[in-house]
């Protein structure tokens, strides 16, 4: 398989307008596809959370403001994907399902022949975000088939598999989509600021990680959403494109930017079929661990009929289930501190 190039299009847009940001996306993925073909052809452009800006404050406006995927958006973006012959993760979006009344922070990765995958946010960064987790939903009825936990799409440009921002930070994520094929990690992230500088050292280290650990090409992007787009917060950036063995090979400072690498798939499968050192993949012991097995994060198939949820009664699950695991784990009882209705009433 021949280089390609991967661009990573670190941007931000305002909410509130979600059609305008579309066509904004549309105009950047057409200029990005020329302007970085000379070296070798574009074949992957990744954008960050949140892509095209969330529709609401509420979780009930952010779900009658989202979109389906598949659906009418996708259909353009799958137009010019066909168009250009690339693939496009235009970040996540708010997806509205049908079938449950509460919002999912979905990724999707649409190619030439049409929406290939979706993946819905497992580690909802609670209580700040206030969308469905699939964890949440287990027990209740979710359809495993239509719409797998960790799917990878298999491509001619390497297999790829995708995460969203507090994901990145939790290991089990990139091993399952590791194991699932996935040979590029596309992990699309909004961390935001005032909590960056803290949070960019996590960023980077844990993404760097996931491709180490899984020998996967990584593209981790950050949104450069300012205050004015998306208040009250402005997003942190410092987007980076890895290989499989951790080496940086582009990044970006803070604000809107680009940049690209070139991505070689027969070199990672290379390594992978003939490295006997530091090959994770290959090496791993699964049966030598069970931690998996104790419970920890309770699940709350009571959401899936819920039609609306404020900050203050997600803080109180995420307390509960926080109380519950470390009161077993010290065998004491354990309380965490709530902010309550009138702190969140501020966002």
């Amino acid at each position: 398989m021949d280089l390609y190039s991967v661009v990573a299009c670190q941007t931000g847009f305002p909410k509130g307008n979600l059609a305008k940001n579309l066509n904004n996306a549309l105009e950047i993925i057409r200029g990005i596809a020329e302007a970085y073909c000379l070296t070798a052809p574009v074949k992957l452009i990744v954008f960050p959370e949140y892509m095209c800006g969330w529709e609401g404050d509420t979780a009930k406006e952010m779900r009658e403001s989202g979109i389906e995927i598949p659906g009418p958006e996708t259909d353009k973006l799958v137009k010019l994907a066909k168009e250009l012959d690339l693939y496009i993760v235009p970040g996540s979006w708010i997806e509205r399902d049908p079938d449950y009344g509460l919002p999912f922070n979905t990724a999707f990765l649409v190619g030439p022949q049409g929406v290939l995958i979706k993946y819905r946010k497992i580690n909802v960064f609670s209580p700040c975000d206030q969308e469905l987790s699939p964890h949440d939903l287990l027990t209740a009825g979710y359809d495993l088939k239509k719409n797998p936990l960790f799917p990878v799409a298999k491509t001619e440009i390497g297999n790829i598999g995708l995460a969203i921002c507090y994901d990145m930070v939790f290991p089990e994520v990139a091993r399952q989509l590791a194991y699932n094929g996935a040979e590029i990690l596309v992990g699309c992230s909004g961390w935001f600021n005032p909590y960056g500088s803290q949070i960019l050292d996590w960023w980077n280290t844990c993404t760097k990680a996931r491709s180490i650990e899984n020998l996967c090409y990584g593209v981790y992007m950050g949104s450069s959403a300012s205050f004015s787009q998306q208040p009250p917060f402005s997003a942190s950036g410092y987007s980076t494109i890895v290989d499989f063995e951790g080496r940086v090979l582009a990044k970006m400072g803070e604000g809107t930017a680009h940049t690209f690498a070139l991505f070689n798939i027969d070199m990672l499968r290379h390594y992978r079929k003939t490295s006997r050192q530091n090959n994770m993949l290959a090496q791993n012991r699964e049966e030598a661990y069970d931690y998996w097995k104790i419970p920890k994060r309770k699940m709350y198939p009571e959401l899936a009929k819920k039609d609306d949820m404020s900050k203050a009664e997600q803080e109180e699950l995420e307390c509960e289930s926080f109380e519950e695991f470390y009161s077993k784990y010290y065998s004491e009882e354990v309380r965490f501190p709530r902010l309550g209705e009138e702190w969140w009433k501020k966002f």
